[in-house]
């Protein structure tokens, strides 16, 4: 408060030049500031275009013009799809090879498909899972969930293993199964388990 009350004595004291100069900096310090926030800052989303926000996930998806597509990991030659809500997978308890592997057989129906899939958003509300049932010889667990393929195509997604190294992915749409992986041991080369 002393300071400010200095501040204010020195001020009243000065000659009207250097209130002028002080006015004056004061004054070119706002405009300067004013100016450049409106240069910067203002590259938020309202100027890309090609964003929205995905119902299925809540995730903001945006495809700015002249962008080159994101290849890292891809295995296909083919446009490789944009996976939304997938990580939340990983959050319920698949393992990161799951998570992966899930995503690889995905793109290979998408290949060998007329589907051509470049989106796949998984409705993160709609993921469940049916553990293994007590005293049962089945010791499979069972996740479903809603996939919508491009913003318009859904498909129910059942994801089916006993152990963290393997797993079975069923595509179904309009309830019949359009893709089946079948149990596949992810430490044996991806070979069907039981082979």
């Amino acid at each position: 408060m002393q300071l400010l009350n200095n501040i204010r004595a020195s001020f009243a004291e000065s000659t009207p030049q250097r209130k002028l100069l002080v006015i004056g900096m004061v004054g070119g310090t706002a405009v300067l500031i004013l100016v450049l926030i409106l240069a910067f800052g203002s590259t938020g989303s309202k100027h890309i275009k090609n964003e929205y926000v995905d119902p299925g996930t809540g995730e903001t998806v945006s495809d700015p013009a002249g962008k080159v597509a994101e290849t890292e990991g891809a295995t296909t030659q083919q446009k490789p799809i944009v996976f939304l809500g997938f990580s939340k997978l990983t959050d319920r308890g698949l393992s990161k090879v799951q998570h992966d592997k899930i995503k690889e057989v995905l793109q290979t129906y998408s290949d060998t498909s007329n589907a051509e899939i470049t989106e796949l958003s998984l409705a993160t509300s709609s993921i469940t899972i049916t553990p293994p049932q007590i005293g049962s010889p089945n010791n499979e667990t069972v996740v479903t969930g809603t996939l919508t393929a491009n913003r318009k195509t859904t498909y129910a997604l059942e994801l089916h293993y006993d152990s963290i190294t393997t797993i079975q992915v069923i595509l179904k749409k309009d309830g019949a199964v359009v893709y089946d992986s079948t149990p596949l041991d992810l430490l044996q080369n991806n070979t069907p388990v039981g082979d």
